[in-house]
């Protein structure tokens, strides 16, 4: 399904569109107003991250924002049931937390390839990076993984019977092929500039291209 046909379908079959804000969880050109609900969060985790020292926008963290998302996500749901008398024994026991990452092979695949990128833009990284094609690349790559994983989770849910097929499900795989697409647009870009790194951004490039069509399917 391409991606405008996702959000086709969210409005077909959820009557469901998706919010402009929603879009500031991924883009790497966020609106960044504090009044946003989720730029506002977004700040929030950044200066969390920067206080401990880490980076906000390595894989880990962003991983972990995921994790940490997900879980309070599930407080909130908790939160409000019992806020409109609704009570559910023992929940946080009827609720089964999925796999850790690196149990989903589709993944570990991908973050893989992403350690790979990561120490080649260390190692060998030149003006490129500066670039908006290059930002663009470093952005939309490194996102990728972090929303396999959410995604993976949705269909562990579905499998175990604990939901359904849902707009998450759905907006996140818009959102994967999105990043997939710009992210070969500015591979492509980059490579085109013929810099000393060319055959190693090729080769690169090549192994992504090699399992776009797994990430797709999820």
């Amino acid at each position: 399904m391409k991606k405008e046909d996702i959000k086709s379908f969210l409005r077909e079959k959820y009557d469901f569109i998706s919010p402009d804000w929603w879009e500031c969880q991924w883009r790497r050109n966020a609106c960044e107003h504090p009044a946003c609900p989720l730029c506002s969060r977004i700040i929030k985790q950044r200066f969390k991250h920067k206080f401990k020292g880490e980076d906000p926008y390595c894989e880990e963290s962003l991983l972990q924002d995921v994790k940490d998302t997900f879980e309070e996500t599930i407080q909130l749901l908790y939160e409000n049931t019992q806020k409109h008398g609704i009570e559910i024994n023992h929940f946080n026991e009827e609720i089964e937390m999925p796999p850790e990452p690196d149990e989903f092979f589709e993944y570990k695949k991908t973050y893989d390839w992403i350690r790979e990128m990561h120490k080649f833009i260390k190692e060998k990284s030149g003006v490129w990076i500066h670039t908006e094609a290059g930002q663009d690349l470093i952005w939309y790559a490194n996102l990728i993984p972090a929303k396999i994983y959410r995604n993976l989770c949705n269909i562990w849910y579905i499998k175990k019977g604990q939901t359904d097929e849902n707009i998450d499900y759905y907006y996140t795989k818009y959102v994967l092929e999105n990043c997939i697409q710009i992210s070969k647009e500015s591979f492509e870009t980059v490579i085109s500039m013929h810099l000393p790194e060319k055959n190693e951004l090729i080769r690169l490039y090549n192994q992504f291209l090699n399992f776009e069509k797994e990430i797709l399917s999820i």
